[in-house]
């Protein structure tokens, strides 16, 4: 439930749902790749991905 209220559910209220907020085929999606938990202060961001093209990191 704590994703859904980051992910899904504000892109039902603002009406993108069927663009973004779920890990779908079809759907626009920027994805962050960590070394560990994003929490934590010794994570680091391995990867960037926007629109399908690494922004961050290595291939």
């Amino acid at each position: 439930d704590a994703l859904k209220t980051i992910t899904i559910n504000p892109a039902e209220i603002i009406g993108v749902a069927d663009r973004v907020g779920s890990l779908e085929k079809g759907k626009d999606a920027d994805i962050v790749i960590w070394s560990g938990d994003p929490t934590e202060t010794a994570t680091k961001c391995e990867k960037v991905i926007v629109n399908g093209e690494l922004v961050v990191g290595k291939k």
